[in-house]
């Protein structure tokens, strides 16, 4: 075997889904009908990377020769310890150890996460033929793998009946504890609170950052378990949400505003405090997540997400994201608008919403920072969070808590901003309806 082994990407997707359309095509080795289309393909293969190893074989100087993943063997948490795997090779690439690299390497990725059973899911015929073997069943009892089940003339195809076999293999020790590596949360909230506290505590906005911190913690332990990832991930996505804004603190301290836009960007700060100066290790001394950390924490605030994250790196930062905006909804309307923006509250009551401000809500889009010129552009914007929502949890926790509908309702003297604010109101109103009943 001549081949590089490594995680698929996206510049790969074009020819895995060549390499498994021919499976569909022509065999029963898949029991789908028609070969997907590329976006229906780049989708499946974007959700497994968000939770699991996808890796394809390529052929030095050459292009991909086949492609193995694991996915999820059932949703409930119970199972999270078991995955189920896949693989395709291109057929004119078997019998050359392809497979077995790619199985191996597999498996190796899937030990050091902490998965313990290994499980297949495999066309079986009765009697052989031109659509389907028992070389898949072969292949992993020589991988390791054991049958321990059979479902017979499950899978009609070509029109004929097929049996489906499930095969196993445990790849770690059960007698070591049922437990995942799991996060030190205690020493990780101990050690913020021992940060904060060198700060004033007493300061309303250093208070205000404390308990946004462990709200967006909750919210992002509870979008994470709303997606069923287990427990490790819920655990760095609960990470995530304690440090966002750990550069806030000094932000306050050096400029005496929370305002990015006249003294500096808190999330750029924090995660230099974190991962430049080192802050990082009083919270975790495991850094095989300080990558995945980073990037979440310095992208929580950026206008949009750069299209160079990986699928599991964006729904990290998607997680996060939505974590923080709905918690700033109840900030909003649990603190002084005139705390938070160091505005008087004149700026509120007699401002305008200014065109391009408008004009980004009644087109469903974050409001550009540069557009926002008045305290009532400021309020816009952070009504606008909810079109950059991602999960279904993250609406329902909007329309349950109830604090957007408060700041829809936010009193003016201004009748430009009464007129813009009734139409704000009637658009938010039916975005939000057409997300929570989907």
């Amino acid at each position: 075997m001549n081949c590089v082994i490594r995680t698929a990407g996206p510049e790969d997707y074009p020819r895995m889904l060549e390499i498994y359309g021919w499976y569909v095509e022509h065999t029963a080795v898949s029991f789908e009908y028609e070969v997907p289309s590329a976006e229906v393909f780049s989708e499946r293969i974007e959700r497994i990377l968000e939770r699991f190893p996808c890796l394809v074989a390529q052929e030095n100087g050459g292009s991909v020769c086949g492609y193995a993943y694991a996915g999820a063997f059932h949703e409930r948490a119970a199972y999270e310890r078991c995955v189920e795997t896949t693989i395709y090779l291109d057929p004119e690439q078997r019998r050359k150890g392809i497979g077995r690299a790619l199985y191996d390497a597999l498996e190796s990725r899937l030990r050091s996460e902490g998965y313990l059973n290994m499980y297949a899911c495999i066309g079986y015929p009765e009697k052989e033929d031109e659509y389907l073997t028992k070389d898949s069943a072969l292949f992993h009892k020589k991988c390791g793998f054991t049958e321990i089940g059979r479902f017979h003339f499950c899978g009609y195809k070509f029109g004929r009946w097929y049996d489906m076999i499930w095969m196993e293999k445990i790849i770690g020790d059960h007698a070591a504890g049922s437990a995942w590596k799991r996060t030190d949360r205690e020493t990780a909230v101990a050690q913020f609170m021992q940060y904060a506290s060198e700060y004033d505590l007493s300061d309303v906005k250093v208070k205000l950052k404390v308990d946004h911190t462990f709200r967006v913690a909750e919210i992002c332990e509870q979008i994470a378990a709303s997606l069923n990832l287990n427990s490790p991930d819920r655990d760095r996505a609960f990470m995530m949400g304690l440090l966002h804004d750990i550069g806030r603190f000094e932000q306050l301290r050096r400029y005496h505003t929370f305002r990015d836009a006249v003294s500096v960007n808190h999330a750029q700060l924090g995660a230099d405090l974190l991962f430049q100066d080192g802050l990082i290790r009083h919270f975790t001394q495991d850094a095989a997540d300080d990558r995945l950390i980073e990037t979440a924490i310095r992208c929580h605030n950026v206008f949009e997400l750069s299209f160079g994250l990986s699928p599991r790196e964006r729904m990290f930062c998607q997680i996060l994201r939505d974590a923080d905006k709905i918690d700033i909804l109840r900030v909003n309307r649990e603190t002084p608008m005139t705390e938070i923006y160091d505005l008087p509250e004149e700026a509120f009551l007699d401002s305008e919403i200014s065109d391009a401000v408008f004009e980004d809500l009644m087109a469903h889009r974050n409001v550009n920072r540069v557009h926002s010129r008045t305290g009532m552009d400021f309020l816009m914007g952070h009504i606008a969070f909810v079109f950059g929502l991602v999960y279904p949890l993250s609406f329902r926790l909007v329309m349950e808590q109830g604090y957007l509908e408060e700041m829809l309702s936010a009193p003016t003297r201004n009748e430009q901003t009464a007129g813009r604010l009734k139409r704000v109101r009637e658009e938010v109103h039916s975005f939000m309806e057409s997300r929570v009943n989907v």
